[in-house]
């Protein structure tokens, strides 16, 4: 069964897509409609090919980006008032969390188990000690030798 968007969804889009067609003289790509309405670019993909597939969006496909562009916004009043089909937002945002996570995961492990951490210490404990020498007050000698 093909996803079917609503005609909540397909309103939404097409009036971003009309908003930045108009702020940019140009047809906007994805993400830039994405980042206006403030969902993830693959929601507004899986959303723009059911509205294509009805005929309402036109996908203009270059080597180096997409652009949609409205073609039939009349079409829109034929949609479901509620999006039948696959529900492919809710496994996005689920994949999106889980990959924030890991990574969040990662980043922390990365933190954790820093390689040159042991060594920044050793470091500046040996100019803590150096500098305990060279004031005088004592401390071990950095050549380890007792005095000068």
């Amino acid at each position: 069964m093909e996803y079917v968007p609503s005609r909540d969804q397909a309103h939404l889009i097409a009036a971003a897509i009309r908003v930045l067609e108009h702020q940019h003289n140009r047809p906007p790509t994805p993400e830039e409609i994405a980042e206006l309405l403030g969902i993830s670019s693959e929601i507004v993909l899986h959303i723009a090919r059911g509205m294509e597939r009805k005929g309402i969006l036109r996908s203009i496909e270059t080597p180096f980006e997409l652009r949609l562009d409205v073609e039939d916004h009349l079409a829109i009043e034929d949609l479901p008032s509620e999006s039948a089909g696959p529900d492919m937002g809710r496994e996005i945002e689920d994949f999106h969390r889980r990959s924030e996570d890991r990574q969040k995961r990662i980043e922390r492990m990365m933190r954790e188990n820093d390689p040159e951490q042991e060594t920044r210490r050793k470091v500046s404990e040996i100019e803590a000690e150096f500098r305990k020498f060279k004031k005088g007050k004592g401390g071990r000698s950095p050549f380890g030798e007792s005095g000068g």
